[in-house]
């Protein structure tokens, strides 16, 4: 490799490497793919991806003009994703006309997604998830049956074992959310300090409810009759929990900073 060759105690004598050190930065690449690492036998023999060698081999090839054929690049996607708006526009007026409010408040609020050039890259890669573009205009589903998407597939094992494992799992949706409402109530009586960050939490949530971010809150009961119960229930509930990371300044209800009589920021925690 290039620069000074360490003698370090923490890494192995130049002689005793696997890879014979050279200045050439691709032969120490190939010198590497066709090293016989020590004990191979005894773990899993992986292989890296075909696709990933020839990206490192492409990279190590382009050497000091990389950064250059990068940028280059990065113009020619840009220039796409500028001939893709019209088809961006036209898929995004489609789904108002079906007027998801909580996806329309994550686009304008949170993040702006081209699901044009989206589209394009999931042609180009010929990506397993189809779905994937309409998911961004539509919303993804995190309830019930949701469809393969085609990218994981199982390791081992027969679709009926699958099917007989998930059986066992959903049959256990009900007792556990029996039990996490329980240990949430005995933890709001057992401790003020934890009632408080339960009480922030709260807050947290009703403002992601209003900002459409979050549907309502539910009781247990109201769980039950929605989506189930016993082994009949069709979800698997989250705790919902707040985190302390650090302090913030306070803010009015128009958003403006909030400081004390001498001009200091009134701070308070940040929770997440």
């Amino acid at each position: 490799m290039l620069g000074e060759v360490s003698e370090s105690k923490f890494v192995k004598p130049v002689a005793q490497r696997l890879v014979k050190v050279v200045h050439n930065r691709y032969q120490h690449f190939l010198d590497a793919l066709n090293a016989d690492p020590p004990r191979l036998d005894t773990c899993s023999k992986y292989s890296l991806p075909a696709a990933c060698r020839q990206a490192l081999a492409f990279m190590l090839h382009k050497g000091t003009a990389l950064p250059k054929w990068q940028r280059y690049q990065a113009e020619k996607l840009r220039q796409i994703a500028h001939r893709l708006r019209p088809l961006d526009a036209a898929l995004k007026k489609l789904r108002a006309v079906r007027r998801f409010e909580s996806v329309k408040n994550l686009e304008t609020k949170v993040r702006q997604v081209d699901v044009g050039m989206l589209c394009l890259l999931g042609d180009v890669l010929r990506h397993s998830d189809t779905t994937l573009p309409r998911g961004y205009l539509y919303g993804f589903n995190v309830t019930f049956i949701i469809k393969p998407s085609g990218v994981l597939h199982p390791t081992s094992g027969i679709e009926q074992t699958f099917w007989l494992n998930h059986a066992a799992t959903m049959c256990t949706n009900d007792s556990w959310a029996d039990s996490l409402a329980h240990d949430v109530s005995c933890q709001a009586k057992a401790a003020s300090t934890h009632l408080k960050l339960l009480k922030q939490t709260w807050q947290l949530t009703e403002a992601e409810v209003q900002a459409v971010y979050s549907g309502a809150g539910m009781s247990l009961t109201q769980l039950r009759t929605k989506y189930g119960r016993g082994v009949d229930m069709r979800c698997c509930v989250l705790r919902r929990h707040g985190v302390r990371q650090g302090q913030k300044q306070k803010k009015d209800a128009s958003g403006n900073n909030i400081t004390q009589s001498d001009g200091s920021p009134f701070m308070m925690d940040k929770i997440r």
